[in-house]
């Protein structure tokens, strides 16, 4: 029975499947394709993150999330150090979550 599934998969997926004895159809993406493909690969791994409870599966969710970010970063060019100095002025002028506000309304 064929299954499809188009959706962006870790580099070792179609080989791994194979040697389970099925045939594998893959592709690879072009530049705009992949960036595409890695953004909804993050919402993905974010709502497998959202139906964690324990902390294991939570563990192995954020490694997938950090990954595709790792990705995201490479094709966008974006250094590790860019995303430092945006975070913490972020956080200098927004604040942090730590004090796990939760916004329930503004009226105007």
């Amino acid at each position: 029975m064929k299954k499809s599934y188009n959706k962006l998969v870790r580099d070792r997926i179609a080989n791994i499947i194979e040697r389970s004895g099925a045939i594998v159809k893959i592709r690879t993406l072009k530049p705009i394709e992949f960036k595409v493909a890695l953004k909804k690969k993050l919402v993905e791994e974010s709502e497998e993150l959202y139906g964690s409870v324990a902390k294991k599966e939570i563990t192995s969710e954020i490694a997938d999330i950090l990954e595709v970010i790792d990705a995201l970063m490479e094709v966008y060019r974006i250094s590790r150090n860019e995303l430092k100095k945006i975070k913490a002025q972020k956080r200098r002028i927004r604040g942090s979550f730590n004090d796990r506000v939760f916004l329930e309304s503004v009226e105007e």
